[in-house]
């Protein structure tokens, strides 16, 4: 997998990324909403955050492309800075531009939470109440259906044990710039 291939590092966020730009996985393709075949040298991006009192790191998330094949070695090169990440690919690609995908990440932060506990999420100056535990199909289906944002794939951290939050990592699809997406506090400490 070639884990290592590229690395970044953001102190200010206590970031670290790294890529495995020959790691073996499924080859998604334009408007392909399954995988064309599984295959070497796809490519994938790990995100760490340093831990508070070690010098060790947690596996925040691993990002896969969407639009790659077999051969793009996604995470050639990565680049960080605050919240925003930059990773290239070797594809050679002579079509038209990929549909751009606007990434956007929330955390939310529950300490001492009861039952019943909830944050409220803004998109485009409306508000939907989130369960502070809500699945990622939970809040896709906030933001699909109250929020009304296009089509979304959220996926969810598991919860951090000092916190109880969550990070939430939400892709817009069909929405090349989206709206920021807000979390603000509703009823999460008891």
């Amino acid at each position: 997998a070639r884990f290592g291939c590229a690395v970044a590092i953001d102190a200010g966020t206590s970031s670290l990324i790294v890529s495995a730009c020959s790691q073996h996985g499924a080859s998604f393709y334009l408007s392909e909403t399954s995988p064309q075949s599984l295959g070497p040298d796809i490519g994938a991006v790990f995100s760490y955050r340093a831990s508070d009192a070690s010098l060790s790191f947690e596996l925040e998330e691993e990002l896969t492309a969407t639009n790659v094949r077999v051969g793009d070695h996604f995470g050639a090169e990565v680049a960080v800075s605050g919240r925003t990440l930059l990773v290239s690919a070797f594809s050679d690609f002579n079509g038209p531009l990929l549909p751009r995908k606007s990434v956007q990440t929330i955390y939310t932060d529950c300490r001492h939470c009861m039952l019943g506990s909830y944050f409220e999420l803004e998109y485009r100056n409306r508000r939907a109440r989130v369960e502070h535990d809500a699945t990622a199909l939970d809040m896709k289906d906030a933001l699909e259906n109250v929020l009304h944002a296009k089509r979304v794939d959220v996926r969810r951290s598991e919860e951090d044990p000092r916190s109880g939050g969550f990070l939430w990592t939400v892709t817009f699809h069909g929405e090349a710039i989206a709206a920021e997406l807000e979390a603000y506090v509703g009823g999460l400490t008891g």
